[in-house]
């Protein structure tokens, strides 16, 4: 119950300010692949909320000529 109320805070916090908020917690399934204990990430529960966050803020970040979009990594 504590962790919905702090996410439903940190996600108002987040729109208040126009700022990206990812809720992980929500997309992130409590497996033993995901969840080693059922609080830590495990090393493919930590990947999964790494891709999750580059696919959330990469459209973000501006391309090398200055516009919006993905990153040109070449």
């Amino acid at each position: 119950a504590i962790f919905g109320r702090m996410q439903e805070e940190l996600r108002n916090f987040a729109e208040e300010r126009k700022i990206p908020f990812v809720d992980a917690g929500a997309q992130i399934q409590p497996t033993d692949e995901l969840l080693g204990d059922s609080i830590h990430l495990t090393a493919a529960g930590e990947e999964r909320v790494a891709s999750l966050l580059q696919s959330r803020l990469e459209p973000l970040l501006p391309n090398c000529d200055g516009s919006a979009g993905a990153v040109d990594r070449q």
